[in-house]
């Protein structure tokens, strides 16, 4: 059994060659080998062709954007926090990140803001890291703003805490 594997092993490796004559032939002793350069009595063998797969091409062409027809911005229809977890607490960390969940995708022109007890971060990144945050209780927040500055959507808040061990001294 295990010359059988070793057999097909062989002849893998030899399909693996590209481009290469395969050659097989019988030795003195009923061994058959396999070999990319021929020997004394070896038969070429010839092998099918690798089977290959090309993906159809997408015919569909994008729609031709100008002024007069802009599709309209699709409204948000979820802004989430959905890190950290409301009530969740954090053991001896100097800094939190909040991620948020914004479905559509951030919309051209608009900005995503991410608040931490009245610490703001705005930009187009989905999550914000604060640093040097006491222990206790925190507030989070999120809102997407337009380009004139008003709120499109905000998320609903959620407080989380953290907590830092102590050492007793004697």
């Amino acid at each position: 059994m295990s010359r059988f594997f070793l057999f097909l092993l062989a002849f893998l490796l030899a399909t693996a060659v590209l481009g290469d004559a395969l050659y097989k032939w019988v030795d003195e002793k009923g061994n058959v080998h396999y070999s990319d350069t021929p020997h004394p009595g070896a038969v070429k063998v010839q092998l099918p062709h690798a089977q290959t797969y090309a993906p159809p091409t997408n015919a569909v062409t994008p729609p031709v954007v100008n002024a007069q027809n802009a599709p309209a911005a699709e409204a948000y229809s979820q802004l989430q926090i959905t890190a950290p977890t409301d009530q969740q607490m954090f053991w001896n960390v100097e800094s939190v990140t909040v991620s948020v969940a914004l479905e559509p995708g951030l919309q051209s022109g608009d900005s995503l803001t991410i608040s931490v007890d009245g610490q703001s971060k705005s930009g187009t990144a989905l999550s914000q890291t604060f640093q040097d945050l006491g222990r206790g209780e925190h507030s989070a927040a999120a809102s997407v703003t337009n380009g004139d500055g008003a709120k499109v959507i905000a998320a609903t808040p959620v407080t989380f805490f953290i907590q830092r061990g102590t050492r007793k001294t004697h």
